[in-house]
């Protein structure tokens, strides 16, 4: 039988964090994809679609492990 994951997204204002945990909370794996963040004097703002640019790559990177995803968890703060 196939190891099952749960995978923790965490969207954030400098990246999105993917966490790789086995159902009973054991870490397996972490990763991040840092997003750009546009600055203009004391502005600063971010495309929306790098979030979903960064899950993708996510996604593509650890495809292996994502074979295995049970479930999904979603955190952000976004936008703020």
């Amino acid at each position: 039988m196939a190891r099952e994951l749960v995978l923790g997204l965490d969207v954030g204002t400098s990246s999105v964090k993917a966490l790789f945990l086995e159902p009973g909370g054991d870490f397996v794996f972490r990763d991040e994809s840092k997003l750009e963040i546009f600055r203009d004097g004391n502005r600063a703002e971010q495309n929306p679609l790098h979030y979903l640019a960064a899950v993708k790559e996510l996604v593509a990177r650890n495809q292996g492990l994502m074979n295995e995803v049970i479930a999904i968890g979603l955190s952000g703060q976004t936008p703020t």
